[in-house]
């Protein structure tokens, strides 16, 4: 999945919080890379809409993903559509979902 706008960011989100309302995040396709996130075909991302302060954790935290629904606690970081990196692998508590894109 590559997401390339604003546009497209809010159709994934609206998507996903209305077809799997439980999850909390989703991985979207980016991964760290030496450098910086690239899509997971090694393609530069035309757009961002990461959390405030993130990326912070490069190697570390590898993988992207979408926020779905407000943690009150942590707003604005935490805010549903802003993304941010994370481990590779699923995290005791947060439910975790895949968005894959549907080729024509």
């Amino acid at each position: 999945m590559k997401i390339n706008s604003a546009e497209e960011n809010e159709f994934v989100l609206n998507l996903v919080t209305k077809k799997a309302p439980s999850l909390k995040q989703v991985w979207i396709g980016l991964k760290w890379s030496s450098k910086d996130f690239y899509w997971h075909d090694h393609s530069v991302p035309v757009y961002t809409n990461w959390a405030p302060n993130e990326p912070n954790g490069k190697a570390k935290e590898p993988c992207g993903m979408m926020w779905l629904s407000g943690h009150s606690n942590a707003l604005p970081i935490r805010a549903a559509g802003y993304w941010n990196d994370t481990l590779c692998r699923v995290v005791s508590g947060f439910h975790n979902g895949i968005v894959c894109e549907r080729l024509p």
